[in-house]
């Protein structure tokens, strides 16, 4: 019989973290849309931003949906103990930073995420120096 791979805490906690995250976020999202009206962001959208609104605003929706599929499938490989699911959160939190410093340095009124940056980089830290080198199956201990 084939011994498990037991999960440690902290990826416990971290899986938990981006789902809960990954669900919560659109949940967030689509109240705010429906409390303030659909109406009144896309005209908040044309009187700030121009001609250019609806292009920052598809471009950040999408930028959205990309993140939380990320975040989701991320999160089911890290579960699995699967190495490509390091390397898949490690991008996204790459593409998450560059997006929201592109954001930032374009309209520094929006301030920038710092606290998410900080969370995500102690994950991506977590993820590949403090568990243990045999839970995520590498090529190197495939057998």
């Amino acid at each position: 019989m084939e011994q498990k791979r037991k999960r440690p805490i902290l990826l416990q906690v971290i899986v938990g973290m981006m789902v809960v995250a990954a669900v919560l976020w659109p949940v967030v999202v689509w109240q705010y849309i429906k409390d303030v009206g659909f109406e009144a962001i896309s005209e908040a959208y044309e009187s700030t931003s121009g001609r250019w609104g609806w292009f920052e605003f598809w471009l950040g929706n999408f930028h959205f949906l990309v993140q939380v599929i990320l975040m989701l499938v991320s999160a089911v490989g890290l579960w699995r103990g699967k190495d490509w699911a390091r390397r898949l959160w490690l991008y996204g939190c790459i593409l998450y930073i560059v997006y929201n410093m592109v954001g930032y340095l374009v309209s520094p009124r929006n301030g920038f995420p710092l606290l998410d940056v900080i969370i995500r980089v102690a994950i991506c830290y977590s993820l590949f120096c403090l568990h243990p080198k045999d839970y995520f199956q590498t090529q190197e201990n495939k057998t």
